[in-house]
């Protein structure tokens, strides 16, 4: 009976430490499954927030003409120096870019030929020099003879006639002479900038060789390009060269709009005026066409698509959904665009996402306003 007893404490103490074991175990899976919830819930991505959708009406705005070009100083008084004589260089007087007064010498021509030409026309000189001195020694003689009856008047005639001709070949040899030297040194015929050399010393020259160009800085224009809005008149226009800056100085104003675009379809246009003088010719500049400012239809910029013709695009805000409306905008200025068609200035204009809306993913990005 002892051992009886003794066996069924041992059976009870058993079944109390299994069953306490089981309530830890019960409690640890229980334990973990509330943990694991938790961490599943704090893990859990939260959904994508959408921007609201946010629109505008258009206002009036005050447009400030603005329009950048580029250009080049053109001269617009400039000569082209030209080889008159033929030979060679023999000496350049003024160096590539500098200034020239009128009548300064520029080239002087030399060479064998240009020696020959010289003889010939000293030669021709002296003859001429010779034939004026007989022809009035022989009307001296015909005078003489004449006072003592001894010659006729028709001689006396032929010898004056002898004289004219010989004073006239005279005149002709050393008009000859001097222009040849003339066009044998070169002079600058204007005040200028001596520009574009195209010889070099001893370099042989043709009649009609072009040597260089004399330009005049006090006489220039601007040919200017530019990309203006449709229809929009130019002359008169001030146009400021560099910017807006107030150390500027050069200023003048469209005075000519030409009828052919350039090759990148750009206007081009002329400004002249007094306050371009000391332009360099040549030189590439850009600068600001300023106009007059008016008021128009104005909406930010962030508003506006374009597709793949370029053509502008709003949408209008509806009960429904945004509504596509063609526009034709104008100028642009701090980030808000004129409107010359298409809107009446009411209409509520989706302000962002108008390039989602013109392709069609609008939806997945924005939303309506609770």
């Amino acid at each position: 009976m002892k051992r009886l007893r003794d066996e069924g404490k041992s059976l009870i103490h058993w079944a109390t430490g299994l069953t306490a074991m089981l309530r830890i175990v019960l409690l640890s899976i229980a334990f973990s499954q509330c943990m694991g919830l938790n961490l599943a819930q704090a893990v859990e991505p939260e959904a994508p927030k959408t921007a609201a959708v946010e629109t505008v009406q258009p206002v009036t705005h005050d447009f400030f003409l603005s329009l950048p070009w580029f250009g080049l100083v053109v001269a617009t008084q400039s000569v082209t120096l030209t080889a008159r004589v033929l030979g060679s260089i023999a000496s350049i007087a003024v160096e590539d870019g500098a200034s020239v007064r009128s009548d300064d010498i520029v080239f002087e021509l030399g060479g064998s030929e240009i020696e020959s030409r010289r003889s010939d026309l000293q030669t021709q000189l002296q003859s001429a020099q010779q034939n004026l001195t007989l022809a009035l020694k022989n009307l001296d003689i015909r005078q003489s003879l004449l006072s003592e009856h001894l010659s006729s008047k028709e001689l006396m005639n032929a010898a004056k006639q002898a004289v004219a001709q010989a004073t006239a070949q005279l005149s002709s040899a050393k008009q000859a002479l001097t222009v040849f030297d003339a066009n044998v040194s070169i002079r600058a015929p204007i005040n200028g900038i001596f520009t574009a050399r195209a010889v070099n010393m001893g370099q042989y020259v043709s009649l009609g060789s072009v040597l260089a160009n004399i330009v005049n800085p006090d006489h220039v224009r601007i040919q200017a390009s530019l990309f203006p809005p449709s229809g929009m008149p130019l002359n008169g226009l001030r146009a400021i060269v560099g910017g807006t800056s107030d150390a500027i100085v050069w200023h003048g104003s469209v005075q000519r709009v030409l009828p052919d675009a350039d090759a990148d379809g750009a206007v081009q246009v002329w400004i002249e005026g007094d306050g371009l003088a000391g332009l360099r010719p040549g030189a590439s500049l850009s600068g600001e066409l300023v106009g007059v400012s008016h008021l128009a239809w104005a909406i930010p910029a962030s508003a506006i698509a374009r597709n793949e013709q370029g053509e502008a695009f709003v949408f209008i805000q509806t009960p429904q959904s945004p509504r596509s409306q063609p526009i034709q905008t104008g100028l642009v200025a701090h980030g808000w665009v004129e409107i010359i068609s298409g809107l009446e200035g009411n209409e509520k204009i989706v302000t962002n996402g108008a390039y989602e809306l013109l392709y069609g993913d609008f939806s997945k990005i924005y939303r309506a306003p609770d």
